[in-house]
């Protein structure tokens, strides 16, 4: 009973880390991108360039999450393992949106600021 219960509240962090995680991957990866193919910055090419690219990159890295979770879902300790990972790359992206929303100054987190 307490193995279903710590299941299941992993599965639970681990869903609500993903989006985040994965915004915050998909938009260093396309920045990143953007930066090494070294896309004029003329009338705003690169912002345009980045903007289309985040969808993209989201359906691979949801896609790989989802792939990981079925995985590791009958192990609890690589589960957990995961879900705080997921914790720590969602953190630009919580940080962001906390400074849209209510003007909170966060710290940016271990990757960056988005």
């Amino acid at each position: 009973m307490k193995r279903n219960a710590a299941s299941g509240a992993l599965s639970a962090l681990y869903a609500l880390g993903s989006p985040f995680a994965c915004l915050s991957l998909a938009v260093l990866s396309a920045t990143a991108y953007v930066e090494h193919k070294q896309i004029s910055h003329f009338e705003g090419g690169a912002g345009y360039e980045v903007m289309y690219q985040i969808p993209l990159w989201f359906v691979l890295y949801v896609a790989v999450v989802i792939g990981a979770y079925l995985l590791l879902r009958r192990r609890l300790w690589l589960l957990a393992v995961a879900a705080v990972c997921l914790g720590v790359a969602s953190m630009p992206a919580v940080s962001y949106i906390a400074e849209l929303a209510w003007d909170v100054r966060l710290p940016p987190g271990p990757l960056g600021r988005l």
